[in-house]
């Protein structure tokens, strides 16, 4: 049985959970190594035959690339197993990556375009591009020396491959689709279901990626009615009640992943309402399929890689500011029964495990 070492900055993360739940299924011995395990999470999501080992580590040590040499005396036990194959959840996590292999096998999982999402975070341009040629040096210095490398988009495979002159078959790009048992279990969707003007939106609630306070205000006294699940229930309670929005928003707890679909099929519509920046442009979030398997139509912002595989599947609509977002959430209700017939029909492409195979034909 072949051994893998997963390394991951945060735990739980649905990446990383899908990655070492297909690995364990597909017979491997998957061991998981992260700096911080979120204990409030645990719940959301299933650890069997895998060995968690958490280094309890916060701050600013976790992305130090010279962070395997701050953490020898936790992890000299574990250097002393043999792993076939090292899997790093993002560039950070390379020099730990590094520290365990002996055979150089080392796959990184660049799920998240950093040198483009920190330039995207400051308002002062200088510090913006500092952070973008320090970080972009470093994922390079990844690129180069990693086994294999991993991307969500083919939007972030040709980015990767044309900053850092890297060959196409070096780049293995898995979509963020969900696992297909985990959708299947919930799958009784009635073909024909008629509008109820309720949205959602699952996910983390903050300034710097989702623009959902704009969403909030284009929707106040509508007759639109969103609801939110989120980690960030107390925040999000705030920013309602900030924006005097309580007729037209609805706040919640986030359900267990097993349960996910069944409730997200009671709303018509999940919004992505994504900020229009550097660091969002080649991603593609996991909620847009959980969207799709629960038989939503979807209303996103206009994000290169996002908008592209919303169009490309026909699932709902885009719109360009939010100025249109009443516009667009009218359209989607006058055409709604042809829009939920195209998202019933896309979903039984949407699959993780299928995307999956093409890591696991590298691993064989």
């Amino acid at each position: 049985m072949k051994k893998v070492l997963c390394i991951t900055l945060a735990f739980p993360q649905q990446r990383v959970v899908k990655t070492i739940d297909s690995l364990a299924n597909n017979g491997y011995d998957v061991s998981l190594l992260t700096m911080n395990l979120d204990e409030s999470k645990k719940d959301m999501f299933s650890y069997d035959n895998v060995e968690i080992i958490n280094l309890n580590i916060k701050g600013i040590t976790k992305f130090l690339p010279i962070k395997h040499f701050l953490l020898k005396p936790k992890i000299r036990r574990l250097r002393k197993q043999k792993f076939d194959y090292i899997i790093c959840r993002d560039i950070f996590t390379y020099d730990l990556g590094r520290f365990f292999s002996k055979n150089k096998r080392v796959i990184v999982d660049i799920a998240d375009n950093y040198p483009e999402v920190f330039s995207s975070f400051r308002d002062n341009k200088i510090i913006g591009s500092m952070l973008y040629n320090f970080f972009n040096i470093y994922e390079k210095l990844v690129v180069k020396s990693a086994y294999k490398i991993i991307v969500v988009t083919a939007n972030s495979k040709k980015l990767i491959m044309n900053k850092h002159k890297t060959n196409s078959e070096k780049i293995i790009d898995i979509s963020n689709f969900p696992l297909k048992r985990d959708v299947l279990k919930n799958n009784n969707l009635n073909s024909k279901k008629s509008f109820n003007n309720r949205l959602v939106y699952i996910g983390t609630v903050d300034d710097k990626v989702r623009d959902l306070k704009n969403f909030m205000k284009s929707i106040k006294g509508s007759t639109y009615l969103l609801t939110i699940y989120t980690f960030n229930f107390e925040y999000t309670l705030k920013v309602v009640n900030q924006y005097d929005v309580a007729e037209n928003v609805i706040v919640r707890k986030p359900v267990n992943r097993n349960n996910l679909t069944q409730e997200l099929s009671f709303y018509d519509i999940g919004v992505i309402p994504h900020k229009l920046i550097e660091g969002t442009r080649y991603t593609i979030p996991n909620k847009l399929y959980d969207y799709v398997h629960a038989g939503l139509v979807v209303l996103s912002s206009n994000n290169q890689a996002l908008a592209q595989e919303v169009n490309k599947l026909e699932l709902g609509e885009i719109y360009s500011d939010s100025l249109k977002i009443i516009e667009s959430l009218n359209s989607i209700e006058d055409n709604y029964e042809d829009l939920r017939k195209k998202v019933l029909k896309a979903k039984n492409s949407c699959f993780w495990d299928k995307d999956f195979n093409k890591l696991l034909e590298v691993l064989n």
